[in-house]
């Protein structure tokens, strides 16, 4: 609770004088005015508010503009002008109170601490923009928000903890994820400066707790220091007496040996925890390396309670199946269950025929998996990647290592990817381009690279794409042509970009090119209203091209990177189709709205179930009829997988 005193800032303080036109000394009045109103008038305001706002009121009152009349007597002192001011003040106050908060010019905060939780959630979405009543953060304006976040939470770490602490859970995870790494190094820091400690036991049960209420959270953060704040959050949730440095060190500890794990191979992991349990600080470093200091602590906790843990994060839960019930594994990434029928639909063992291995996983079966991270989103493959859940569904073994992946792609040449392209559009997909429809050639920026895009079909699906900055336009459109296969002609109907306009008539094959912009070009959307909903979506380009990009950290050359979006576009875009009222949404709103949740896979002797927790707009995937659901998936096992909302 705050228990500051209650106070009343008046920010601005405007007085008009209206004298009778006799008036023989207006100066004189406006003296006794300024005089009144600045001196004295806030003890005089402090007694005739203090019924109304009592010392324990936490609250928060915000009024937009407050107008008083006051009538005095020119012959008055000063006193008895302070007075009758403060009166009609406090009785205007009390008028502007009466009805209580209306969402505009009158708001309430039930404490500083909310108003300054509400003032972050809005700069992470965006929206504080000018507002009134942020008149106090008017200094953070100017900053990126992730640099107003982490001023806003450092400038008072105690309220600044109770402001996330009150937060929704949906707000919370918008407000880490504007924080960039150093901000939320920066904001977990001073938090735990302030915080009371406790027994490092105490904040490492804490944590751990607060790891099994909220996990989900915890793996979709993608560093470090965002999960660790969050977990830190969430353990002061959990109890009372836990926090300071003794709460982050348990939170950081907790986070790494999850990543450690999950990262590691067999071998490797095992000596991890033989390192745990044996309490050898030798043995961590001998297994992780520098990367092990943040495990330290851990050595001073019961070996028992560290294995307990270490379990419960290698299955992904908590804890483990109660005595008599199917094995439950949990994941952040609950969306992978509404995509893998789409991606079996791909025939990628065909598709990916003289490809290399990695190691001894099939060339399909990685390709199969990066098109997985990248439907879910750039920012969240790397957890993606390391899901043990995502990789045995997937047929993706432990042994694949980011080395691993990143070798391979190095032995993937152009050949194949032409060959991969061609065939995929061989494929007759869902969003095959019917006779006669129009085809778009586009250029946009993403990634630091101009590329050049061809899209085609009912619902725009991606065909070809290729770097063309620096390319001569006859060049680039040679390379989409030889990806489409065939002769390597461009479709005869094609809108094109204007740069673009010349070298797409000269190309052989075609037959009436028309430039993107031109009256011809909007005369044909008028006509073809699924063309209109391709081309509206061309501004988009950079900020889809984005969501599928690969983290550089996974390796991959560019080239590859950029081929594998085509066929992931299509898998989303076949995927919205599905969607009543969103089959033409971006791309990174489909990966937020509609498949960012959690999910619990219970193994059984028959089946796979699946329990889906509800995703932001789980309505349109329920009238959609994805949320319940069974398929079976030729690389596994006979099990069916059920999908069901989870109750």
């Amino acid at each position: 609770m705050d228990t500051q005193p209650s106070r009343l800032l008046i920010r601005r303080l405007r007085a008009e004088y209206l004298v009778p036109a006799d008036c023989p000394d207006p100066r004189r009045v406006r003296e006794l005015g300024d005089a009144a109103l600045t001196r004295g008038l806030g003890e005089s305001l402090r007694v005739h508010l203090a019924r109304g706002f009592p010392e324990a009121d936490t609250g928060v009152w915000l009024i937009r503009r407050l107008e008083v009349n006051v009538d005095i007597n020119a012959a008055w002192d000063r006193e008895q002008v302070t007075r009758a001011s403060s009166e009609r003040i406090a009785e205007a106050l009390g008028l502007a109170l009466r009805d209580g908060d209306d969402g505009e010019d009158v708001l309430w905060f039930p404490s500083p601490a909310a108003l300054l939780a509400r003032f972050l959630v809005d700069t992470a979405a965006g929206t504080a923009g000018n507002r009134w009543y942020y008149a106090r953060f008017v200094g953070l304006r100017m900053l990126p928000a992730s640099s107003a976040l982490r001023t806003a939470l450092c400038d008072d770490p105690a309220q600044g903890q109770a402001a996330l602490l009150g937060m929704a859970p949906d707000e919370l995870r918008a407000v880490l994820r504007a924080l960039t790494v150093q901000d939320s190094r920066r904001a977990l820091q001073a938090v735990a400066g302030v915080g009371a400690a406790g027994s490092e036991m105490s904040c490492f049960r804490a944590a751990w707790s607060a790891w099994q209420t909220a996990g989900a959270d915890l793996l979709l953060a993608d560093d470090e220091w965002r999960a660790s704040l969050r977990l830190y959050l969430g353990a002061c949730l959990e109890a009372n007496d836990v926090g300071g440095p003794p709460l982050l060190s348990a939170a950081r500890a907790l986070v790494r040996l999850h990543r450690s794990l999950h990262a590691a191979s067999d071998d490797r992991r095992r000596d991890l925890l033989a390192a745990l349990s044996a309490g050898s600080l030798a043995g961590l470093y001998d297994a992780l390396g520098a990367d092990s200091e943040p495990l330290a602590p851990l050595l001073r906790c019961p070996a028992g309670w560290v294995a307990e843990v270490a379990q419960g994060l290698v299955v992904g839960s908590g804890a483990g199946p109660a005595e008599g019930a199917s094995e439950a594994r949990y994941t952040p990434f609950g969306g992978l269950f509404l995509l893998l029928p789409l991606l079996a639909e791909l025939p990628l063992e065909e598709d990916t025929q003289g490809w290399p291995a990695a190691g001894d996983v099939s060339a399909d079966k990685v390709v199969r998996f990066l098109l997985l991270l990248k439907c879910l989103g750039h920012d969240r493959a790397p957890l993606l990647w390391a899901d043990p859940v995502a990789r045995d569904l997937l047929a993706i073994p432990p042994t694949l290592s980011i080395d691993g992946l990143s070798d391979w792609g190095k032995r993937v040449g152009p050949a194949h990817l032409r060959g991969f392209l061609r065939a995929l559009n061989a494929w007759p997909g869902p969003g095959e381009a019917p006779e006669g429809a129009t085809w778009v050639l586009a250029r946009t920026r993403a990634g630091g690279e101009e590329l050049a895009l061809l899209l085609g079909g009912k619902r725009g699906e991606w065909r070809a794409i290729t770097r063309c900055g620096g390319r001569a336009p006859e060049a680039v459109l040679g390379t989409l042509g030889a990806q489409l296969g065939g002769e390597g002609s461009i479709p005869s109907l094609l809108l094109a970009d204007p740069a673009l306009l010349s070298a797409a008539e000269r190309h052989p094959g075609s037959q009436s090119v028309i430039g993107l912009g031109s009256e011809e070009a909007r005369q044909a959307a008028d006509e073809d209203p699924a063309l209109a909903q391709v081309l509206a979506r061309l501004s988009r380009l950079p900020e889809d091209l984005t969501s599928l990009a690969l983290p550089r950290a996974l390796g991959l050359r560019p080239a590859l990177d950029r081929a594998l979006s085509v066929p992931a576009q299509g898998v989303l875009r076949a995927f919205a189709s599905r969607l009543p009222g969103f089959a033409h949404s971006g791309l990174p709103y489909l990966q937020g709205s509609f498949l960012d949740f959690r999910a619990c896979l219970h193994e059984e002797e028959s089946r796979r179930v699946v329990e889906l927790s509800p995703p932001p707009l789980q309505l349109i995937l329920n009238v959609a009829g994805l949320t319940r659901a069974t398929y079976s998936l030729e690389w596994l096992d006979d099990r069916p997988l059920c999908l069901f909302p989870a109750e």
